[in-house]
């Protein structure tokens, strides 16, 4: 939902409404929003990021009531995306943080698959002869048009993967066992006249005393630092901690967030040798000097194993992709570069989509979330179809697919994926969303499409 500040638009010649009204209305603690923090986008909880700011608030007389809502203006460094006077869809800086009493909460469900949870006095927003008017869900009817983003505009890109601050936070590895080296650690031993561990001629010290000491490196010393643990052999190659996320750590990240394994193993399984032969390219070039072994399980599915058992505890936390026994998505794939999300999908939809059409199918929720995501970078509005099924180990699953037909053949033209030629009609979508872009387009310059209540 496009969250703004309706004073600034209209100050700037917006095309708004100018009868657009102060209108705090809720979403439940638990409906994600699209936020950017310190600049670093996110997708995270609306009740905790409104309850994190109050709290530090509570002792102190900047909360004013208004009604039931409890409210906080000030500049936390957070941001939401929204439109601009042009309809770009972009990041504006959050002014207030509003909670409110319980009232009742409504699902929204839209024709392109997506749904929201919001109270019956949300605004939703549509257009009117070309200008955007905001209207309550009280006064929607079934059928009525809203708009969406059709395209997100970032602020920011990031270039890199910190895996040393991911190693920090991580809650699944045992800090003692990491044992990091290079360069800094060595200026860093010196200055603090400390006594280092000792593994194959490197000075080395373990997660945990680095954490208790607030090491905390800059991007040039992140590059120069490896990590290892106490149980790695001398054959093992170090783990680097500074990743560069380019073309090949896309695709190695599309790859086995579909097909791959997580676990006291780290393995990519699919049927088709030419995918294996791609994931052993992309593990060469990110991980220099990796170790790859493939073995045959039953089905006539291949394993590419990768490193060892020491490797299988150091990769998920310094990727940070892993949840207890789930797979995740990092915070940092929001900010990712374009090259790199062109590489991701392909590659996911090599190892979970449809071949012959631009569908992709998933169990995780979040990883949902990130190509849904992916695909309004590159500008494009996509369908989803959910699907249940009485096998426990796949309760629900979720197909994605680009809503319109002819942008789902440029598109798939862009990433290099073969389809064949778009059937309209397809169980489990609606394209009426697809139907009606054109004519929004031409009243808003190719920014926002409208989709069906």
């Amino acid at each position: 939902m496009p969250v703004y500040d309706v004073t600034f638009l209209i100050e700037h010649g917006s095309k708004e409404n100018a009868n657009l009204q102060f209108n705090p209305e809720s979403l439940p603690y638990d409906e994600k929003v699209l936020v950017g923090i310190n600049g670093k986008i996110r997708s995270e909880k609306i009740g905790k990021i409104v309850e994190d700011v109050i709290s530090k608030y509570e002792n102190k007389k900047t909360i004013s009531q208004n009604g039931r809502s409890e409210i906080v203006e000030t500049d936390a460094g957070i941001s939401v995306f929204s439109f601009d006077e042009n309809f770009k869809v972009r990041e504006f800086p959050v002014k207030a943080f509003i909670k409110n009493k319980p009232d009742e909460i409504f699902e929204v469900k839209f024709s392109h698959g997506k749904s929201v949870r919001i109270t019956k006095n949300h605004n939703l927003f549509f257009l009117i002869n070309g200008s955007v008017t905001s209207v309550p869900l009280s006064e929607f009817k079934i059928c009525d048009k809203i708009l969406v983003p059709r395209k997100i505009e970032r602020a920011k890109i990031q270039k890199f993967i910190n895996g040393y601050e991911n190693l920090v936070k991580s809650e699944f590895i045992n800090d003692k066992e990491i044992l990091l080296f290079g360069r800094p650690i060595d200026r860093f031993i010196e200055k603090n006249n400390m006594n280092p561990i000792k593994k194959f001629g490197k000075n080395c010290l373990t997660l945990k005393t680095l954490k208790e000491l607030k090491f905390e490196p800059e991007e040039e010393e992140i590059k120069d630092l490896s990590c290892i643990t106490h149980n790695s052999f001398k054959t093992t190659p170090p783990l680097r901690v500074y990743y560069e996320m380019n073309e090949d750590l896309g695709a190695w990240f599309g790859l086995m967030l579909s097909e791959g394994h997580f676990g006291t193993t780290l393995f990519f399984s699919n049927k088709d040798k030419s995918l294996h032969e791609k994931f052993k390219r992309c593990t060469k070039s990110v991980f220099k000097g990796m170790s790859l072994r493939e073995s045959k399980k039953n089905k006539g599915c291949y394993n590419t194993i990768l490193g060892s058992t020491a490797t299988a505890k150091i990769i998920p936390a310094i990727f940070d992709v892993i949840d207890g026994n789930e797979k995740k998505i990092p915070d940092y794939m929001f900010n990712a570069p374009l090259s790199f999300i062109k590489e991701f999908i392909k590659a996911y939809h090599e190892g979970d989509g449809e071949k012959g059409r631009m569908r992709i199918t998933t169990t995780n929720e979040d990883i949902k979330g990130i190509l849904t995501y992916f695909f309004l970078v590159l500008g494009e509005v996509v369908g989803s179809c959910e699907r249940e099924f009485k096998n426990p180990k796949w309760k629900k699953a979720y197909d994605i697919e680009i809503a319109n037909g002819k942008s789902s053949l440029d598109v798939s033209k862009s990433l290099g994926i073969p389809i064949n030629k778009y059937e309209k009609k397809s169980n489990g979508y609606e394209y009426m969303c697809g139907d009606i872009v054109k004519q929004t387009v031409e009243l808003i310059g190719n920014q926002t499409n409208q989709v069906n209540t």
